[in-house]
């Protein structure tokens, strides 16, 4: 192997690198409190990853096809019991919360999403299917 490591030492644990063959550059790099900290005055490339555009394509393709049918079907006994336990006050619904087995966090986003969309089954779902898009990202 020609290729020259790059040594590295964080307390006890002591790592190798292999490094790519070096390249003389102009850069000067500025070490602070431990850390490399780049030049300011470098230039911002504006191509963006490639894993980036298809996490969106991803995330795009999720939405559309969750929102495709969200107020078509019919509501179903969980839903139907999340909307009457939000027909209630919002102190109502925390002391509600306090006997059930579900955070309230969910409830209040719903009463709040209801009030909003009104009470169809689009408004019922928003919340959730607004979750599940969430999860694409992670």
């Amino acid at each position: 192997m020609n290729a020259p490591y790059l040594q590295a030492e964080s307390g006890a644990a002591r790592r190798s690198f292999l490094h790519a063959p070096l390249v003389q550059t102009n850069v000067t790099l500025t070490v602070r409190s431990g850390t490399i900290e780049p030049p300011d005055d470098r230039k911002q490339t504006s191509e963006a990853n490639p894993g980036s555009w298809s996490l969106l394509a991803i995330v795009l393709l999720g939405a559309t096809l969750r929102f495709l049918y969200l107020g078509r079907l019919s509501v179903w006994i969980d839903e139907g019991l999340s909307w009457l336990v939000v027909q209630t006050s919002f102190g109502e619904l925390t002391r509600l919360c306090w006997t059930d087995t579900h955070p309230p966090l969910y409830y209040y986003l719903l009463k709040i999403s209801l009030w909003l969309l009104l009470d169809t089954e689009f408004g019922i779902r928003v919340v959730s299917v607004l979750c599940s898009i969430a999860t694409l990202v992670v």
